[in-house]
């Protein structure tokens, strides 16, 4: 398939090239999602938040964490689906300490989804009452 969107000339699509991404981490080829991701020649919101997810539903959160340290520095503003795959792969209470910061932060504190997933770490944590 890969081999097919180069030959067509969609890599650049932002919306193909994410799904590569994704499609690799499926099948656990976090290596062929890396090289897909680091070959994109302009990054947005939607590749970091693939990448991102990839490491962090792999239980790889630290690499995902500095990818999202990585995607701030580069200028690209997370988005609240930023947060939820981040919190995906969230184990710790340290881990989500810091995400609350980062939604508090980004203003992410309105959204009813990362909300709920947050409150639900948070109760897995024994961290609630």
């Amino acid at each position: 398939i890969h081999q097919q969107v180069l030959v067509a000339g969609f890599s650049s699509d932002s919306y193909i090239s994410s799904s590569l991404v994704s499609f690799y981490s499926k099948f656990g080829r976090l290596d062929h999602a890396r090289r897909v991701f680091d070959e994109m020649h302009e990054r947005d919101v939607v590749h970091w938040t693939a990448m991102i997810g990839c490491y962090s539903r792999d239980g790889i959160v630290g690499e995902a964490f500095s990818l999202l340290n990585e995607m701030r520095y580069q200028g690209i503003k997370p988005g609240p689906v930023t947060l939820l795959e981040m919190l995906s792969g969230v184990s710790e209470i340290t881990q989500l300490q810091c995400l609350h910061s980062f939604a508090v932060i980004y203003g992410f504190e309105c959204d009813i989804a990362a909300m709920n997933s947050m409150l639900n770490l948070y109760c897995k944590c024994d961290r609630v009452g």
